[in-house]
């Protein structure tokens, strides 16, 4: 662990001491994620007085069950890379297999759970996909996601970070505030590149692994989010291909009898090129392209099925939705729509004793009202 990764906080904010109940606590903070390492991590401003002071190393040895693990290993494993490796990928994916994540700090697990999905489903499918949490972006006291590109083989060929917006699930966009992880100075800024938040992580990986010049020698090569649920333990489900891989994740819940892969990171010719041939491994393959995207998928559906890939079907299902409309953004609209009703028939109805007089008889002369307090729960004041 680093030794300059903890730090006081140098802003004005204090607490109340553990020690002497004075509100003049300054808490210690981790720089690798922007959070207070603890409520009773850090110093009381009255030395002379309280003399209370808890450094992170006195925390930790105290809770070694919260000291946290080397951040890089928590987020991808170390990249592992043979020196000569020239075949194009990162590490073998069982280092991940001993890496438990913790989801509650992902953020887009932190939406999927928000929106009212099991978290004890969801865990089992990240799980399954090897849903990586990311320190690349924090924001709203949660991390960025990191979707690993297994092959058949368990060689992870690729990582493609994004950072969520912990409510919606929606990808932060260019001019949404997060802050970024710099891997010079070990600590977060604003990021203010002007461009979606979105990174792959495999170019850097090998920097870090074998320095700039070896890993200019390597060519990396992705392949499918998922591809590694074809290999040896593939059950002949048939496959469902779509763009994204939050997708995938998601409508692995919604539609578990299908295989859900994505093609994100693959480049546009990946049908072309040879990255196509996992899936000579499906029992069957049915194409679900974003809204406006169906033309150019049922060529592709033509290419796959020359080179032997049993192609069963191209959706059309979306093309009646606006340009970029996903099944996901189908699926999910109805899933909110049912989450909502259920919350209106748990929601507690007022009775005559909460409110006046007045104010029964103004529910009693409207109906609109007395629908409106009882679904948004409203109380007199």
């Amino acid at each position: 662990m680093e030794n300059n990764r903890y730090f006081l906080d140098k802003s004005s904010k204090k607490f109340f001491c553990p020690n002497c109940g004075k509100k003049t606590f300054v808490k210690y903070v981790d720089s690798e994620t922007g959070d207070y390492v603890d409520d009773s991590c850090g110093r009381c401003d009255r030395e002379n007085n309280c003399h209370y002071h808890l450094p992170p190393r006195d925390f930790f040895d105290k809770n070694p069950g919260k000291k946290p693990i080397d951040s890089q290993q928590r987020d991808y494993a170390e990249a592992v890379v043979p020196a000569a490796q020239q075949d194009g990928f990162l590490f073998m994916s069982n280092n991940f297999k001993a890496q438990k994540q913790d989801y509650s700090i992902n953020n887009l697990f932190r939406a999927l759970t928000h929106m009212g999905f099991p978290a004890d489903k969801m865990t089992d499918i990240f799980d399954r996909y090897f849903v990586r949490n990311s320190k690349h972006w924090v924001s709203d006291g949660g991390k960025a996601v990191g979707f690993p590109q297994i092959d058949l083989n368990g060689q992870v060929r690729q990582i493609q970070v994004i950072a969520f917006n912990p409510l919606t699930a929606k990808r932060l966009k260019a001019d949404d505030p997060a802050m970024l992880w710099n891997e010079q100075t070990k600590s977060y800024a604003p990021d203010c590149y002007k461009g979606d938040k979105v990174w792959f992580a495999g170019k850097s990986l090998l920097i870090k692994s074998l320095g700039k010049d070896a890993a200019e020698k390597v060519k990396l090569t992705s392949t499918f989010f998922g591809c590694h649920l074809l290999g040896e333990s593939y059950d002949g489900r048939p496959v469902a291909l779509v763009e994204s891989a939050k997708t995938a994740l998601c409508m692995s819940f919604f539609c578990p009898g299908f295989l859900w892969l994505a093609t994100n990171g693959c480049n546009g010719t990946w049908y072309k090129n040879g990255n196509y041939k996992p899936l000579l491994r499906a029992s069957e393959v049915r194409l679900m392209p974003d809204s406006g995207e169906y033309s150019k998928w049922c060529e592709i559906a033509r290419v796959l099925r020359g080179n032997g890939v049993k192609v069963h079907s191209v959706s059309n299902e979306c093309e009646k939705f606006p340009a970029n409309t996903d099944i996901l953004d189908v699926y999910l609209k109805r899933w909110l729509e049912v989450q909502s009703v259920k919350q209106q028939e748990i929601a507690p109805t007022a009775t005559a004793d909460d409110f006046s007089p007045e104010v029964q008889e103004m529910r009693k002369a409207n109906p609109a009202l007395d629908k409106l307090i009882n679904t948004f729960g409203l109380v007199e004041v």
